[in-house]
């Protein structure tokens, strides 16, 4: 009889922090009896075609053993296909699973896939002007600075961890991007501004932790937007703080809004982050929830 968890495993997640869980992973699935497959990763992105070959294979569960990215790949591997997603956090980051309480102890992380509960959650699909196709992402799609610090995040990684990492690689981020003026459209709204930030979100966290959309519910078929607008490096800097704890919601400069979809353009190419990780460049992007799309295992 097949098995029916397949594990899609990115050893180099989390600084290589991955590579040592997969093994305490399987001795947990051994102990237990539990028929799984395990793949390792061969390169960046391909969790996706994995993850569509499982499902052509009859895999009902597919887990990522990863961070955001590796989740990212994941849900665009499996998205419409009726599989359940679930969550093994090994990431740098591992923002989604803050959202949806997932515990980043490997034992209770793999306690909830065997036992946890099956929950429908949003998902969000993002389309370049230029690109061939769109992409699915679970968490967040960001452009301007967030965009700017994700790339300047991969030489940061290599100097610090964790939170000291993003710290660093904002501040690099905020010394070289000025903004862009932007013109967001959404529903009867058409808003033109000078803006630093444009954050569409689906889950609360991005950056390794700050919470930048506080009332975001991955299950309401909104999507909360997070528009900052031109605000200085020092003042940035003094309000980290409140956007760790999603309290920056009130600071003028801040403006947040609601909605299931919304289109984003400027006269400049402008850096998108999706998930974590680099997006590439557009003049224009454009954003649609799809409701209560995939299943998700949690607590």
């Amino acid at each position: 009889m097949k098995s029916k968890m397949l594990i899609i495993a990115n050893p180099a997640a989390g600084a290589n922090r991955a590579s040592k869980i997969i093994p305490l992973v399987e001795e947990i699935l051994k102990k237990k009896g539990i028929d799984y497959v395990l793949v390792i990763t061969r390169y960046k992105g391909d969790e996706t075609g994995i993850a569509r070959k499982g499902v052509k294979n009859g895999f009902n569960m597919i887990a990522a053993l990863g961070g955001d990215g590796t989740v990212n790949q994941v849900v665009n591997g499996i998205m419409g296909l009726g599989v359940t997603l679930g969550i093994i956090p090994a990431g740098t980051g591992s923002d989604l699973v803050k959202t949806l309480n997932i515990p980043v102890k490997v034992e209770d992380a793999v306690d909830v896939l065997l036992n946890g509960k099956e929950h429908l959650i949003d998902i969000g699909e993002i389309k370049g002007k230029t690109w061939s196709e769109s992409k699915y992402f679970i968490n967040i799609a960001g452009i301007g600075i967030d965009a700017v610090t994700v790339k300047e995040l991969e030489y940061a990684k290599t100097i610090f961890k964790g939170k000291l990492a993003y710290f660093y690689a904002l501040f690099r981020a905020l010394k070289r991007y000025h903004g862009l003026k932007l013109k967001i459209v959404m529903k009867d709204i058409n808003i033109p501004m000078f803006a630093y930030l444009a954050a569409v979100a689906n889950g609360r966290f991005f950056g390794g932790g700050f919470k930048i959309t506080p009332d975001a519910d991955t299950a309401d078929g909104l999507f909360d937007i997070c528009i900052v607008e031109k605000v200085g490096i020092i003042k940035t800097l003094l309000n980290l703080a409140k956007v760790i704890k999603g309290t920056h919601t009130k600071i003028r400069e801040v403006r947040m809004f609601r909605s299931d979809k919304v289109i984003i353009s400027s006269d400049c190419l402008m850096p998108v982050e999706i998930d974590g990780e680099v997006g590439g460049e557009d003049t224009e992007y454009s954003f649609k929830l799809h409701p209560k799309a995939l299943k998700v295992m949690i607590p």
